[in-house]
């Protein structure tokens, strides 16, 4: 989400639910920056790291159990 999306949400929001909106925008921004220090799953340097010992497995394995550790208990989601 842009700055200017999320500036836009606190500004029409209501007030009394701009605490969940503040919430819910960092939420998401710890939830990129923590896919981002997974790793581009699926791209060259992620297979040749894998293919010369440097990581076990690729990114797409790491992102699937990181999204599985978080998310609610009662969400099923297809991530296969």
């Amino acid at each position: 989400m842009t700055s200017s999306v999320a500036s836009r949400s606190l500004v029409d929001c209501e007030p009394r639910y701009r605490e969940t909106v503040i919430r819910m925008l960092r939420s998401q921004a710890w939830l990129r920056q923590g896919l981002i220090c997974l790793g581009r799953h699926y791209s060259d340097g992620n297979k040749y790291a894998v293919s010369v010992g440097l990581k076990k497995r690729d990114s797409a394995e790491g992102i699937k159990d990181y999204v599985r550790d978080i998310l609610p208990a009662d969400i099923d989601w297809p991530l296969d």
